[in-house]
């Protein structure tokens, strides 16, 4: 057996690759819309930019995965044949933006102030920031099971 076939690392399942690039993606996307918003960052503080997408990540992986589990599975199996279809980006995109906005609305409604309006898109909407990224990774990492 070669070297790089014993060196090769599994493969994380569909599920677990979904949440982590949906909970780092979304941090990663609400950190640039935040950035964008604001007039000049102070760019001293860039070294902390690794770390807290780091830690924010890890503190987002629990909900995502919550959400891939109540809203993604269900959705996988019940698309589950028109996988290969070149519009099912879209599908996955679009379910995972709604599921996305529904999950963070339970969560800050249960955990939070409830402050989170389900049917109002703003500008920094955490939903839509965590769900699409993690709607299209799921989608892409279970279209070829």
């Amino acid at each position: 057996m070669p070297l790089s076939n014993r060196l090769r690392w599994p493969a994380p399942p569909p599920f677990l690759a979904a949440a982590l690039a949906g909970a780092y993606v979304g941090v990663a996307l609400q950190m640039a819309l935040i950035l964008s918003m604001e007039s000049l960052p102070d760019w001293s503080e860039v070294w902390a930019v690794p770390l807290l997408l780091f830690w924010y990540g890890l503190f987002a992986l629990p909900f995502v995965l919550l959400g891939l589990a109540l809203f993604g599975i269900p959705a996988a199996r019940l698309l589950h044949r028109w996988r290969h279809r070149p519009w099912m980006g879209l599908v996955a995109a679009v379910s995972g933006g709604l599921a996305g906005k529904l999950a963070y609305y339970a969560v800050d409604h249960l955990l939070f102030f409830g402050n989170y309006r389900l049917w109002l898109i703003e500008p920094i909407d955490l939903g839509l920031c965590y769900g699409l990224p993690t709607g299209l990774a799921w989608w892409w990492f279970k279209r070829n099971d």
